[in-house]
């Protein structure tokens, strides 16, 4: 029981940590069809709850989301609104707006945006991404000379530990949790590079937890 609540979740792992909070179904890994996000969606749908929450790899396609919404009231970000953040431009230009610096990102249509903390050099590596990714998937390297395809987009490579925060929002502002980082040693997990393989609530030796948190609230409470 979480707060009062039962959960019952629908995902594609099955992991171990999460059959202890309550039942759940793994599609593909006994639930009878392979996984994917609009399947996941129904299988919610379907179970008569008054409330859901969704997570990856929903945010990749409104359409699901939507489909959960006309079930369930949403305990999160409907699909207008998710399609909406998911404009890497948009969100960029607020951060930017916000005086965040952004890594320099090209979209298909010719579209840029990006600010550099440090330099007013161009990129000297470039990311191909998938716009609708997650995970590190579909990531690899470029020299950022051929134009991304139109469901992709390149970006500009950032050195450095990934770190990312934890928070609570009602739309106006954002209540931080927790920072965490991403593990960065994938081989030993058999991991492609770029590719999530886990977090570590410990942030790396010399950090400033201070002014960290202070910039990663700051850029969630732009969004």
């Amino acid at each position: 029981m979480l707060s009062g609540y039962a959960p019952f979740s629908v995902d594609a792992y099955g992991d171990l940590d999460l059959e202890i909070l309550g039942p759940s179904v793994a599609l593909g890994r006994g639930g009878g069809e392979p996984y994917s996000a609009r399947a996941a969606a129904q299988w919610a749908a379907s179970l008569g709850a008054p409330l859901a929450a969704y997570g990856s790899d929903l945010e990749n396609d409104p359409q699901a989301v939507a489909e959960l919404a006309r079930r369930c009231e949403l305990l999160g970000n409907p699909p207008e609104i998710l399609e909406r953040v998911r404009d890497p431009l948009a969100v960029f230009a607020a951060l930017s707006v916000a005086g965040l610096p952004v890594p320099e990102t090209i979209l298909a249509s010719g579209g840029r945006v990006g600010s550099r903390a440090e330099s007013t050099r161009p990129p000297t590596a470039w990311l191909r991404k998938p716009r609708a990714g997650g995970g590190g998937r579909g990531i690899r390297r470029s020299s950022g000379e051929e134009r991304p395809r139109e469901a992709e987009m390149l970006q500009e490579l950032l050195e450095g530990p990934s770190i990312g925060l934890a928070f609570l929002a009602d739309g106006r502002t954002a209540q931080p949790l927790a920072l965490s980082l991403a593990l960065e040693d994938r081989i030993a997990f058999g991991a492609r590079d770029f590719a999530y393989v886990g977090s570590l609530s410990s942030l790396p030796d010399g950090s400033d937890e201070p002014d960290l948190r202070e910039q990663a609230t700051r850029a969630a409470d732009a969004v």
